[in-house]
Parts: structure tokens; C-alpha cells; sequence
């Protein structure tokens, strides 16, 4: 089979993780896999990790542009692929595509709240979540199947302590982008837990445009101290340290699913996460502790009550391992799009 994956910009985000891991399942399982990158926008890195089989097409039009010569560049390179499965992973690409395309177009939806402009060009339409399908459903009435993402699990080094021997260390994973994943919110617990005199070191990972305005807030709440921005990492260093931690915390307002929670909890270290998406990953409590989105107060409080149980909380994470293990591994999600294409 030859599948070919679409997608505006190749940055470092949840999207392009799971599309660089289903890609390289696909090729391993024999199918020839083909990755049009259309905006000018592309990290390098990223790119590295994919396998050396699959064909990179860069378009390279600039965001947001109606250059109708990248439109045509696109349009005419994929012709040569008419009649392959056309997977996108942004749902304005079919409206750059030429109707000949479309009975051949697979859409993911990453995230609740997506326009609905091109949504009727696709013949099939897959949500990474049931919130993602539910929102969609009730907002659209239009359909989609349910494929979760996956994780290479084997990747991942194990947490074996739940002994605290100093401050709390606590890890964020997400974008810089306070309106959606949330930052401001943890940042706002620590202090209220800072006024508690419990110790904690908290290290965000990513990179965005909400960083001088979190850096802002670390100094109104005189955290200097105890938090650190990293920047952005390799998922081999986030793969070989999360378990070095005491915490994940996923605090956004609006995540359809949620990676880096699965990640976490097949480091089997605890989580705490708030938004639709990440809720539903750990089953209400079942796999972690939640907070309602929003809310510092109950953050912190959850925070306190982890730290305080901190000692008895590896059954909890023995349990979220074994379920993430079984239910999110990246060769049953890419697997899932090969039967239902």
C-alpha cells in the first residue's frame, strides 16, 4: 500500500511526534510511505528520527500564504500519488487540494474546535480521543472513528522509587502556550504550595510564545528558585529522564488527548493533568489525579495530597503502566489506520 501522509509545518508538537512513529510502523510493515510537508516551516531534528524509506516532499509555502504556485506545486506532486491512500493531519488541506483528490483523503483531528470549512472534502475523518469525536459530533453532526495515539513504549526508562529524599521534582511537557496548555495555572499553585513550606523543583520543557509571560509570573510569585524552562528537548532525553521525576503535570484548558501523559505513565511516574483529553486517558482517577481545567486552588490541593502519599503511590502507577502498555502502544495505532484505510 502507499500512504501519503500530509501536514501544514513539522514542528516539535504532539501531532508531529505520532505522525513520525506511525510512519516509521508503516514502513516496517512493508507499505511505502510518502510525507508532504507544505509550509516552509520544518525542524530538521524531527525529520532525522523519520525512517530513511519514507520520500520528503517540501512544498515550502509560506504560512497563511495564497501563493497559487505553491497550491499548483502541491497539487501537481501529488498527482503522481492519485489512487494512494492521502492521510492529512491539518483539516484546511483539502481545501489547497484539486477535487480529484478527494475521495482519496483521510483526515485526524488533533483537537477539539477545528473549522468545519473543509471538513465535507474527506471521505474519512479519524478523532485521537472520544472527547475529540464527541465535540465534533455535537458540534457538526459530522462522524469520525476513534484511533487513539500511541507510544513506542519500549523506549521509555522505568521510575523503580517512591521515596521522596528532597524537594518534590515535578516535569511539564507541552508547547509554551499559556491559553491552552495551562502554564499560568500550575505556576499560580506553586504559590500557593510555596506559602505551604513544601519544597519543589519543577522543570518545563517545550518552547513557545508564552515564555516571557511565564518567566513574568516565576518572578511575581518569586519562583526563581525552584522552577526552570529548558527549552526544547529530543524525546530520547525526555525518554531518559522523565522517570528521574517525582510528577507529571499536564495542566491545559484545551487538549484533545494528551502524549506526554502516556509517556509519563509508561515511566510510571504519577500524573496529574487537567482538560478533556488527558482526563480521559487516566480514566477519572483511575490512572492518575485530576483537576478541573482552570482551577489553581485544586491543583495545588491534589499536589499536597500527592506529595504527602507520596510513598504509597506505586500501585497506582503499576496500574497506569499496565493499561497504558496495553491500550496506547504506537504498533496498534498504526496498525488501527492500516485496517480502517
Amino acid at each position: 500500500m502507499i500512504i501519503v501522509h500530509l501536514i501544514c509545518s513539522f514542528t516539535t508538537g504532539g501531532a508531529e511526534t505520532m505522525l513520525v512513529d506511525i510512519a516509521n510502523e508503516q514502513v516496517s510493515r512493508g507499505h511505502q510511505v510518502v510525507l508532504f510537508i507544505i509550509n516552509d516551516v520544518v525542524e530538521e531534528r524531527l525529520l532525522s528520527y523519520l525512517d530513511k524509506q519514507i520520500s520528503i516532499i517540501k512544498i515550502g509555502r509560506k504560512p497563511g500564504s495564497r501563493d497559487i504556485g505553491s497550491i499548483i506545486k502541491l497539487n501537481t506532486k501529488l498527482y503522481r500519488y492519485k489512487g494512494a491512500v492521502m492521510h492529512c493531519h491539518d483539516s484546511v488541506i483539502a481545501g489547497m487540494l484539486a477535487p480529484v483528490f478527494y475521495k482519496f483523503l483521510s483526515l485526524t483531528l488533533h483537537t477539539t474546535g477545528v473549522s468545519e470549512k473543509f471538513l465535507g472534502r474527506y471521505a474519512k475523518i479519524f478523532s485521537i480521543s472520544d472527547s475529540v469525536q464527541q465535540e465534533l459530533k455535537q458540534r457538526t453532526g459530522i462522524y469520525s472513528s476513534v484511533i487513539y495515539n500511541g507510544v513506542a513504549i519500549n523506549r521509555i526508562r522505568q521510575k523503580d522509587s517512591y521515596e521522596l529524599l528532597g524537594p518534590l521534582k515535578i516535569i511539564v511537557v507541552s508547547r509554551l502556550d499559556y491559553r491552552i496548555k495551562g502554564q499560568h495555572i500550575l505556576l499560580d499553585a506553586l504559590s500557593i504550595i510555596k506559602s505551604r513550606n513544601i519544597k519543589f523543583k519543577v522543570d518545563f520543557i517545550g518552547e513557545g510564545k508564552s515564555l516571557e509571560y511565564l518567566l513574568s509570573l516565576v518572578q511575581t510569585y518569586n519562583l526563581e528558585d525552584s522552577v526552570n524552562f529548558l527549552g526544547l528537548k529530543s524525546r530520547e532525553y525526555i525518554y531518559e529522564n522523565l522517570s528521574t521525576y517525582d510528577l507529571f503535570v499536564q495542566p491545559s484548558i484545551i487538549e484533545g488527548f494528551g502524549l506526554t501523559v502516556i509517556e509519563a505513565m509508561l515511566a510510571r511516574v504519577p500524573v496529574l493533568v487537567s482538560g478533556d483529553g488527558p482526563v480521559e486517558i487516566i480514566q477519572t482517577d483511575q490512572y492518575g489525579f485530576a483537576f478541573d481545567k482552570g482551577n489553581a486552588k485544586e491543583c495545588a490541593k491534589k499536589i499536597m495530597n500527592i506529595y504527602y502519599s507520596y510513598s504509597q503511590l506505586k500501585p497506582l502507577t503499576d496500574l497506569a503502566f499496565k493499561y497504558a502498555q496495553k491500550n496506547f502502544s504506537i504498533s496498534a495505532t498504526a496498525l488501527a489506520y492500516i485496517e480502517s484505510y
